[in-house]
């Protein structure tokens, strides 16, 4: 017993010397972790299922796939953090009928259309988004429910098209008539919001859309001629491969692939005369340049579709190494909200 003690003794003394040599050479023990974190990736995909649609908790570690978690709605990392996409809904009065903005009523008349004001105005639904913090308590404002003052008709959307790692794809559209206007308005718009830093930016930048409107003109010549060529000039004239080259690439949105690479949807375009409108032409082109790199996604999809062959990606986002600590935290995430998902 004396001696297993000393033993223990000598055990403790060598593990104290450890110790303080691993606080003097941090750089020796992140050395060391380096090879675990680049065998192992985490990574949550979204996407269209017969069920509608759903995320899944991946990890990919040394050539295998494990699906971890699963869990309703589109689900997305950013800085460690896990977010789900969250449509808002409220409650709007628009006008039945425009006021008379000539009319000085007498005392009575202001009376009676005080009393009348509430039955002209009827309720409607506006849509504003999201992001739902699911591993924490909080939100983030993407799309804010649009005022409608002053409209006698009013509707909008707020829709995911995609994401790839913090970048939502955000479609949003508006149609409405308002009092003292001429004619109704309707926009539309494909916005990129970083749910990283909580913002808006454009992307993919300039660059990036130049690289990706070259390679749609290089490798879907085809397509974008077939898109011209229904419609026909001033002249009489069908458009075709002098046009080509008037298409600008005005969007694109990372997608993945059949083959399971990289590819981008992108849109070219261009604005004709007011008689002969907007063009625009949508094509599929791969990108896997540098450049591009920012859109990548995980690893491993290839071995996800054998095991959901009904699933259709629409986005992706991965834990990076530095915050592989917050994986506990994930699974727990998952775990809770997968109670909602039906098999």
């Amino acid at each position: 017993m004396v001696q297993g003690a000393g033993t223990y003794s000598g055990l403790a003394v060598l593990l104290a010397v450890s110790l303080g040599c691993s606080r003097e050479t941090p750089p020796k023990l992140e050395a060391s972790t380096q090879p675990v974190a680049k065998s192992l990736e985490y990574s949550v995909v979204w996407g269209d299922t017969p069920l509608g649609v759903r995320s899944y908790w991946l990890e990919f570690s040394r050539g295998q796939l494990r699906i971890a978690g699963e869990a309703n709605g589109a689900l997305f990392l950013a800085s460690g953090q896990l977010y789900r996409w969250h449509q808002q809904e409220e409650a709007r009065q628009i006008l039945k009928v425009c006021p008379d903005a000539n009319a000085e009523p007498s005392d009575d008349e202001a009376t009676a259309e005080d009393a009348a004001r509430d039955d002209n105005h009827s309720q409607i639904t506006v849509f504003g988004a999201e992001a739902e913090r699911l591993d924490a308590s909080g939100r983030v404002s993407i799309s804010e429910p649009p005022s409608v003052e002053d409209a006698t008709s009013f509707g909008n959307r707020v829709g995911l098209r995609a994401s790839a790692g913090p970048y939502l794809f955000v479609e949003s559209s508006s149609d409405a008539i308002y009092c003292r206007a001429a004619h109704g308005s309707g926009q539309s718009s494909l916005e990129t919001f970083d749910l990283a830093n909580q913002k808006f930016l454009t992307l993919p930048t300039k660059a990036e859309l130049a690289e990706l409107g070259a390679l749609a003109r290089h490798s879907q010549r085809v397509s974008l001629l077939e898109c011209l060529a229904p419609r026909v000039g001033p002249d009489g004239r069908k458009l075709g491969s002098e046009e080509l080259l008037e298409l600008e690439p005005w969007s694109a949105v990372p997608i993945l692939a059949p083959s399971g690479k990289l590819s981008f949807e992108v849109t070219l375009g261009m604005m004709r005369s007011h008689v002969e409108g907007v063009i625009r032409c949508p094509v599929i082109v791969e990108g896997s340049s540098a450049l591009l790199s920012r859109f990548a996604p995980p690893r491993g999809l290839d071995a996800f579709r054998k095991l959901q062959p009904k699933a259709e990606l629409r986005g992706w986002s991965s834990l990076a190494p530095n915050e592989l600590a917050r994986l506990a935290t994930i699974d727990r995430a998952f775990a809770d909200h997968a109670r909602g998902v039906e098999k």
